[in-house]
């Protein structure tokens, strides 16, 4: 069934949209995946804020071009997906390279990041990159291990300087009380008598 001119248009500009609003574009190849296959990736693709477009490549390549790409031939051959990233640069890519591991009918083609044209050795570099998530989770490890590290060290060394205080208190001899004098016990001093007084003699 043709499709009309209205409905061309239509793709064209939703292709147009979600060329602005991704963050990177990878061309997938379809080698005849079935459509339980075809749902399992999208699904996939989903989880990761992204999305599969099939569309026919003059339209994908205009839609491209409106945002500054000029996508090569090589890149678009035979029947193609156009994968949309949303929220993270490599996660679309990621996502089909990871399913081409088991379904050898789907491979990365090409892709578009930041301006620039990937070729096909480029975007499996950008799909072998770890996610957003796995940076994040490496970023919270780096960032809480020193303090755990810090937080062990510390109560460690309290413990132990604690055990030695405690040990010296048992080990410390118990010096003999000092009886106490009850006051009404101490003598009074006597004063001793004062020296007699001589008189001068009479001249």
């Amino acid at each position: 069934m043709a499709v009309t001119k209205e409905k061309k248009q239509e793709i064209l500009a939703d292709l147009i949209e979600k060329f602005k609003k991704a963050k990177s574009v990878a061309f997938a190849e379809n080698k005849g995946l079935t459509v339980g296959e075809l749902g399992e990736l999208r699904s996939g693709l989903r989880t990761k804020s992204a999305e599969m477009k099939v569309a026919k490549k003059t339209l994908v390549k205009l839609a491209a071009k409106e945002v500054g790409y000029e996508v090569p031939d090589e890149i678009l051959t035979g029947a193609v997906g156009t994968v949309f990233g949303y929220d993270d640069v490599v996660a679309g890519a990621k996502v089909v390279n990871d399913f081409a591991k088991k379904h050898p009918k789907v491979g990365l083609l090409g892709g578009l990041l930041d301006g620039k044209i990937l070729l096909l050795a480029e975007i499996k570099a950008l799909a072998s990159l770890p996610s957003k998530e796995e940076l994040l989770a490496k970023l919270l490890y780096m960032l809480k291990y020193p303090i755990t590290g810090f937080h062990g060290v510390l109560k460690g060394t309290l413990s132990g300087f604690v055990r030695v205080l405690d040990g010296i208190a048992k080990k410390a001899p118990v010096a003999p009380a000092t009886p106490s004098v009850p006051a009404e016990a101490t003598p009074t001093p006597v004063a001793s008598d004062p020296a007699p007084t001589v008189a001068p003699a009479a001249a």
